[in-house]
């Protein structure tokens, strides 16, 4: 008997409507310095992004239109958005509102320019606060939103340090100075932590754990070599209560089908921009992203006996192809305080799938 598995898209969504017209909170600094060049993002400049960037992802999302979304968002956030837009049930979703909006802008003169704010949310069953981080890629651009990680229930969030002007201060990303790892550095560091077997020998697409020689011949894909622990030699270790998605769902699917479907993630860096901001303990708190995917085969015997429903990507009842690749987007904040040994903290994270594939091609 065929089984079928479904996993909806675990998306912790920051979708606002706004109501006023107007932003209230506290802002870290002006972005202007007492002398010299002007800043090319001030609190007002701020503000008016975060106005207009509620509105717009408002729009879009009841217009269901990645173009509109598109305007207002880039990075893994638009991959992830965009996906989920494909979902009918998405333009249902009631407007949320941000508010207590506190403000983190570095000074900065020239472009690229960029800023994190953090916000609250409450409507609708929601109670959260969030980080977006916008970035301008040069005077003739719009504001984007790239990074959207949601607050880790009650994970102490670091205080942002500032300048003497009251601005908040940048940490170069590639530059440790008292941290145990620079901020760019801590993206191949969680990577290398999430996955917690080797790659596979001989190089190619890791083959599913359990993975019989036939079936590995048959999928194409290489057995990995011996596993190693997450703490292994090397590995930094990060702390968090974070239930990132592609995890999510393989623990879906292990809990439904462990004796049925071999599974294998994989969790990489990619190349979008690592932003930071020192903390007033001499850490920084560090924006990022990874890349991941999830493979799933069936197990030695089950092969062409299950299928696998993720809403618009694979389609329950229609694929049953010898292997599925969803792949995923995941966003962090993530609390690096300075010395060593390193001890980063996940304390805000947002993620979902961005695209698949079946038995090596397009999803029916």
């Amino acid at each position: 008997m065929k089984r079928c598995y479904v996993v909806g898209l675990a998306l912790a969504f920051a979708l606002a409507g706004c109501s006023s017209g107007t932003i209230s909170g506290t802002g870290a600094g002006t972005g202007q310095p007492n002398k010299g060049p002007a800043a090319v993002v001030t609190t007002a400049d701020a503000e008016q992004v975060l106005t207009q960037y509620m509105a717009g992802l408002d729009q879009a999302l009841h217009a269901g239109e990645t173009s509109v979304l598109a305007r207002y968002v880039g990075g893994s956030s638009y991959a992830i958005r965009a996906t989920a837009f494909k979902d009918p049930t998405i333009k249902q979703t009631p407007a949320q509102a941000f508010s207590q909006p506190r403000f983190y802008i570095p000074f900065q003169a020239t472009y690229p320019a960029w800023f994190a704010v953090r916000v609250h949310q409450q409507a609708s069953g929601t109670d959260q606060d969030d980080y977006l981080v916008f970035t301008k890629a040069a005077a003739s651009t719009s504001w984007l939103d790239v990074f959207e990680p949601v607050v880790i229930g009650k994970a102490p969030q670091p205080t942002i340090a500032t300048d003497k002007n009251g601005n908040a201060v940048a940490v170069p990303a590639a530059q440790a100075g008292q941290l145990a790892l620079a901020p760019d550095a801590l993206p191949a560091a969680q990577a290398k932590y999430l996955d917690p077997v080797t790659p596979a020998a001989g190089g190619g697409r890791p083959c599913p754990p359990g993975t019989s020689k036939a079936l590995a011949a048959k999928l194409g894909c290489t057995l990995a070599a011996p596993p190693t622990t997450a703490t292994g030699s090397g590995t930094v270790t990060f702390s968090d209560g974070s239930d990132i998605v592609d995890l999510h769902d393989r623990s879906v699917f292990n809990s439904h089908g462990s004796s049925e479907i071999a599974i294998t993630n994989r969790h990489a860096v990619t190349t979008d921009p690592v932003y930071a901001l020192r903390t007033t303990d001499g850490g920084a708190l560090v924006f990022y992203d990874l890349s991941a995917s999830m493979v799933l085969s069936p197990a030695g015997g089950f092969a062409g006996l299950f299928s696998i429903d993720y809403p618009d990507l694979i389609t329950k009842g229609k694929n049953q192809d010898a292997s599925f690749q969803v792949n995923y987007r995941e966003e962090f904040a993530v609390d690096e305080p300075q010395g060593t040994p390193a001890k980063p903290t996940v304390v805000a994270q947002f993620g979902g799938a961005t695209s698949a594939s079946c038995g090596g091609g397009p999803c029916h």
